[in-house]
């Protein structure tokens, strides 16, 4: 008899675990269960869409037909109300039970919305499935000014999506410089540099306290006593793990779903993995991080040992026309060293990180070209001296 394996989340986890488990479709039966209306889709691609006309081409990862072919029950807008680990089965909001051998959570995370005066007004958004990329871009048909809340990766995608469409655009962070989980404080003003160049104002070091309006947004009211109109605010300060259905069945749970690294949890037969669980006392909300879990699940959900392995992190991002690269470690500690170099034209910026001589991370920002080498140079560990020479 076959493995039921239930599949419950349908980001980048969810469909790589599902993809693996058809590749051995003779071993298991696979039930993929999401709330959202929509099959599969490229997550990070969203912020862009702000500033299309159209999705782009593979948006979606494949197509509907794809998951009745490779035999996989699809189940789309459902939502798991419950899981009973015990009877190993678990319940959605449709009032049906679905039985399973073995359960592979990948229901991700929600928008953090941070408690603020004026929030609940029309015109206050979040971003993170399709249905709020469709609401906000039918929203700023009508808008002029806009505030995005949030200079991490996706607010500053999505400020340059708005100001594609011709929006007065102001991003607001509460550091010292955009992109500050990743960018250390010279990179992180080189591309503040690089985003006023193009139109977008940056509000560093101050946060929205106040959003204000009779029933839309009209301003937003900042810790520092200043004031900015806006007819839309956009909210992009990271997402919280969607623990409730885990820690009602029992699960183990911290910040998140907690696993080992062969992503099980502390339920016998339950597995977990993309950004709703917790390794190791980390978090990780990186697509690519994302994929390689769910497949990691999926191989031990039907016996087939394998560990999750992060190696080298990487993080890509293009929008403000520059890209920016940052691989493995980026940040100065002690130990330490760096070498940095910068273009005349202001356009490219390049950081290295070593440690006892060894290449261990960098930042690119400018130069896509380089981010291969840069990527095999910092897996190889490669030598100091190989850059001081240049």
């Amino acid at each position: 008899m076959k493995n039921r394996v239930v599949i419950v989340g349908n980001g980048a986890a969810g469909y790589y675990a599902a993809e693996t488990l058809a590749n051995h479709g003779e071993e298991c039966e696979i039930t993929l269960i999401a709330e959202e209306k929509y099959v599969s889709y490229f997550r990070p691609r969203l912020s862009h869409f702000l500033g299309e006309r159209e999705l782009g081409r593979n948006f979606f990862l494949k197509e509907e037909a794809w998951y009745k072919q490779s035999g996989i029950r699809l189940m789309l807008n459902t939502k798991v109300m419950s899981i009973d680990t015990a009877l190993k089965s678990i319940t959605t909001d449709t009032g049906e039970t679905v039985e399973y051998d073995r359960l592979i959570l990948s229901h991700g995370g929600s928008s953090f919305l941070p408690p603020t005066e004026g929030a609940e007004l029309k015109g206050v958004f979040t971003l993170k499935t399709l249905d709020d990329a469709y609401k906000i871009k039918e929203w700023m048909g009508d808008c002029q000014k806009a505030v995005v809340i949030g200079g991490g990766l996706l607010g500053i995608e999505a400020a340059w999506g708005m100001k594609q469409t011709g929006l007065d655009v102001t991003i607001s962070n509460t550091s010292d410089r955009l992109l500050s989980n990743q960018l250390c404080l010279e990179s992180g003003k080189f591309l503040e540099g690089v985003v006023r160049q193009k139109g977008v104002d940056v509000v560093l070091q101050d946060r929205v306290v106040k959003i204000s309006g009779t029933d839309r947004v009209e301003s937003v009211e900042f810790e520092s006593g200043m004031t900015m109109e806006a007819d839309i605010v956009l909210f992009s300060v990271g997402i919280r793990p969607n623990l409730a259905i885990a820690r009602e069945a029992g699960i183990e749970c911290n910040k998140g779903i907690v696993v080992d690294r062969m992503m099980r949890t502390s339920a016998e037969g339950v597995f977990a993995c993309g950004d709703v669980v917790e390794l190791e006392g980390r978090g990780f909300g990186n697509w690519m991080h994302a994929m390689q879990m769910g497949k990691i699940a999926a191989m031990n959900a039907i016996g087939r040992q394998a560990e999750f392995h992060d190696g080298v992190t990487s993080i890509v991002t293009n929008s403000f026309g520059t890209s920016v690269n940052c691989i493995g470690q980026t940040l100065l500690e002690e130990g330490t060293e760096k070498i940095v170099t910068q273009d005349a034209s202001g356009e490219k910026f390049k950081k290295l990180i070593f440690k006892d001589g060894k290449l261990v991370g960098g930042i690119i920002i400018g130069d896509a070209g380089a981010y291969p080498k840069l990527m095999e140079a910092v897996s190889q560990e490669a030598d100091i001296s190989n850059f001081k020479k240049k």
